[in-house]
């Protein structure tokens, strides 16, 4: 069973935490960033976004890009 696109962003951002790319309180790529970054939609970047801050990985601030 192949992957799904989104799980591939969750995981580019999982090792990214994991490997120090992004330590605590700094800020990931953005949608649009993710775009570029993994050749995905932007509905498929929100949703692994989405997915992170609903299992705590991540926290969102509105405006913060």
């Amino acid at each position: 069973m192949s992957q799904r696109r989104y799980q591939s962003v969750i995981q580019y951002l999982s090792e990214g935490i994991a490997a120090g790319r992004w330590p605590v309180d700094a800020q990931v790529p953005s949608e649009n960033e993710l775009v570029e970054l993994c050749s995905v939609s932007r509905m498929t970047a929100r949703r692994a976004l989405e997915e992170l801050t609903e299992a705590g990985v991540l926290y969102r601030v509105q405006g913060k890009g």
